[in-house]
């Protein structure tokens, strides 16, 4: 089925684009069904006119009168039934930027032992406690009047995290490790590579994240 335009459309501007050669799949009337996660999704109408619509959002409508959606441009459109000849559906690209960042698991000991590699990156650390500290020294030495300092301990060993003052987890944990003595939970922290000294005996890093385990 040769000869589709692509009909774009930019404010009030509208553009054909002649396609000599589209190959499509079916002039049945066939169509894609709208995927579980539509905002993956780039959808595409055919219609008979041989254009093709390119959609950000899709639906068919419940009474199967035809499809509604959003153009690109933020314009709602709608579609009657007998003027499509099928929809298309296309899995966009997803870029390395927009993937999730990947949990990293890691116990104390496995941070002490190298911790170069998982500089500036978000480790998490799960079954630990923390512990309220006064100690300060190497990349945070100076950092007393901005931080709260804690001793944090897994099965492997101990280290000391910081946290931000101006944020509000800051003060939760300090109540709750003042009121109990420790705080049990899953930690997530970030070894800082500006801040990182090797020489330092004991892994120093800024607590970025929590979950406090029931007790």
């Amino acid at each position: 089925m040769n000869g589709f335009r692509l009909l774009t459309i930019r404010g009030s501007m509208v553009r054909l684009i002649v396609f000599a050669a589209l190959a499509v799949s079916s002039s049945s009337g066939e169509s894609t069904e709208s995927p579980s996660k539509p905002e993956d999704y780039t959808f595409y109408v055919y219609l008979k006119t041989r254009e093709i619509i390119k959609m950000a959002k899709l639906t068919k409508n419940d009474d199967g009168s035809g499809y509604s959606g959003i153009l690109p441009n933020g314009d709602a459109v709608k579609f009657p039934i007998d003027k499509v000849l099928f929809v298309k559906a296309e899995k966009k690209p997803v870029s390395e930027d927009d993937k999730p960042p990947e949990e990293i698991t890691k116990t104390i000991l496995d941070l002490s032992s190298d911790p170069v590699p998982y500089l500036d990156k978000p480790i998490t650390i799960e079954k630990a406690t923390l512990t309220l500290s006064t100690y300060f020294n190497y990349g945070y030495r100076d950092e007393r009047s901005d931080y709260v300092s804690f001793e944090i301990r897994d099965r492997t060993g101990s280290g000391y995290v910081y946290v931000r003052k101006s944020w509000e987890g800051a003060e939760v944990l300090r109540q709750r490790a003042l009121k109990n003595g420790s705080v049990p939970g899953k930690f997530t922290i970030v070894l800082v590579g500006e801040r990182y000294k090797s020489s330092a005996s004991a892994i120093m890093a800024e607590l970025t994240g929590y979950s406090i385990s029931k007790e």
